[in-house]
């Protein structure tokens, strides 16, 4: 993959899931509500257990899980959207970064890790009132991910440009 595609896929994936958030607000039934919040009480169990284990052996597993939680997450919405051709794109621009989530102890990670939670939970709560807001919420959460992997890739010593006014990392030229 082109260095600069990675961030630009996190820019597409966060215009289409805003939209998608935008279509599913008031499209969400009762049973989505609900597997959207256990979707997010997965994701927030596995960050927890993410954020304290330590570096090295069987943190790969439990970050391989962590990935897919998250996805489960944001496919809810995708999903109740309507609009198949949507949810396959922006599924598509998730799975730009085939990695598993990359996880070393730092503060600014921990750190990272805990502001993506903290979104996940806004933005299951402002798809359970209804909030117009929630598309800005999405596209701001997409585009904090974009940095959690950026750091976490730095972490882990891929190299490093700046782009977007930003330094992105990823692995490969």
């Amino acid at each position: 993959m082109a260095r600069a595609e990675l961030l630009e896929a996190f820019v597409v994936r966060a215009a289409l899931e805003g939209f998608a958030a935008e279509l599913a607000r008031e499209r969400l039934t009762a049973a989505d509500l609900r597997r959207l919040e256990r979707a997010e009480k997965r994701f927030a169990r596995l960050t927890r257990e993410l954020r304290k284990a330590p570096a090295g052996t069987g943190t790969q597993a439990l970050a391989a899980e962590w990935v897919r939680a998250n996805g489960e997450f944001h496919d809810v919405y995708l999903d109740a959207a309507g609009v198949r051709k949507l949810a396959e794109a922006a599924q598509s621009a998730r799975r730009v970064f085939h990695g598993q989530a990359v996880w070393s102890p730092s503060a600014e990670l921990n750190e990272l890790y805990a502001l993506n939670l903290e979104q996940h939970q806004a933005i299951a709560a402002a798809f359970a009132e209804r909030d117009p807001g929630v598309r800005r919420l999405v596209e701001a959460h997409i585009l904090d991910s974009a940095r959690l992997l950026e750091r976490a890739l730095e972490h882990a010593g891929y190299g490093t440009i700046p782009q977007f006014g930003r330094r992105v990392s990823w692995r490969g030229a």
